[in-house]
């Protein structure tokens, strides 16, 4: 698949040869996982990735966009908010870059809090050297009202 994932989609000979449909729609898999990953790196929600994919490739199997937006159909309905760096708390989700007031990248969007990292924040902060709120996720076995307590 990996090696071949650089073709043109489905030939005519492929449908005949059930081995070779099987590559073709691996190939295909591939390709349409790394370009969802890399629109949702780029800040896109699951669905507007899927339907982005699906206009540039209609010419792919279906089932494959359904189960980009079925595998985890939930995801997009995460908890956001702005929080200062005193409440950060370990396990949140950096929803923005964190950058210091001269623009120079601290944290990447989408790390995981830490207590390093809450550490780090806060003297970046201390020095007011950054904006001392950011915007932050929980997973989904967490929820905010469980971290203020």
């Amino acid at each position: 698949m990996i090696a071949h994932q650089m073709q043109p989609p489905t030939v005519e000979g492929d449908i005949a040869d059930p081995e070779r449909a099987d590559m073709r729609l691996g190939v295909e898999i591939l390709a349409v996982t790394l370009a969802f990953d890399d629109l949702l790196r780029q800040g896109l929600s699951r669905t507007e990735a899927a339907h982005r994919l699906v206009r540039q490739h209609r010419h792919l199997d279906g089932r494959i966009f359904e189960a980009l937006v079925e595998l985890e159909p939930e995801r997009d309905q995460k908890q956001t908010r702005a929080c200062s760096i005193s409440e950060l708390v370990a396990g949140m989700i950096l929803e923005q870059e964190v950058r210091t007031e001269n623009g120079v990248l601290i944290v990447a969007k989408g790390q995981e809090v830490t207590p390093a990292l809450i550490l780090k924040l806060k003297n970046f902060y201390e020095k007011n050297a950054m904006d001392g709120v950011v915007t932050v996720s929980l997973s989904e076995e967490s929820s905010f009202s469980k971290s203020a307590s």
